[in-house]
């Protein structure tokens, strides 16, 4: 089945906490978002994200903070000592996932007004060369994917019109390539731009199943 990207299903407060009991680990990642999207009261769509932080699957806390960007963006609202602890719990513990939690946050703080975390979050730009990418994860990325797909550094280069020393230079982590490079090279790579920013990890995709049902896949790259 190919991957493809789908709008968020909308989804009741009932289904909801039907799903944070009994559902699956797919409808439990998913949950989140599809409650912070599309439910109207922001209230109960926030108490479906705070939940989702008790998940022992990390991958279900980040979506948790971005469900809560979510209903920033759309809704305006939050309940800034309810949701603060645990944003900031997740920024700190939750490594693999921290460019989610970095997002997220920033979101917030943007559509709230708010100003959580910002000196944590500029010195983790600050260690990151004043950005969220960091040229040795971006390597790492590059070199795993190019092995995984056959692709050495004379194809890359010949794929996407960057000299062979350029293109060394970003797999060694010399560099972080530029904007229009890393669109380049993700293409050729084949990887999702937003994974290679960010240095790999998991990305998921929202497709259909056999019964049209929306149902959300993970990947690692």
């Amino acid at each position: 089945m190919k991957p493809v990207y789908r709008p968020l299903e909308d989804i009741t407060y009932d289904e909801a906490l039907r799903i944070l009991e009994a559902g699956t680990i797919e409808e439990r990642i998913l949950l989140p978002l599809r409650a912070g999207e599309t439910m109207v009261d922001w209230k109960q769509a926030q108490t479906i994200c705070i939940r989702s932080f008790d998940s022992d699957d990390p991958r279900v806390r980040a979506n948790a903070a971005l469900g809560l960007a979510y209903i920033a963006r759309t809704k305006v609202q939050l309940e800034k000592h309810l949701v603060k602890p645990l944003l900031v719990k997740e920024l700190r513990e939750n490594i693999e996932n921290r460019w989610r939690i970095i997002d997220a946050i920033t979101d917030i703080n943007y559509y709230l007004g708010w100003h959580l975390e910002e000196k944590a979050l500029e010195k983790i730009k600050a260690e990151q060369g004043g950005s969220h990418m960091d040229s040795q994860k971006i390597s790492e990325c590059m070199k795993r994917n190019m092995e995984k797909n056959n692709i050495t550094a004379e194809i890359l280069s010949e794929k996407t019109g960057l000299s062979l020393s350029r293109i060394e230079e970003y797999i060694s982590g010399e560099f972080v390539p530029k904007a229009f490079e890393l669109k380049l090279i993700a293409n050729e790579v084949g990887v999702p731009l937003i994974s290679l920013i960010h240095g790999g990890g998991w990305i998921e995709y929202y497709m259909k199943d056999e019964n049209g049902k929306t149902i959300c896949k993970w990947e690692e790259y």
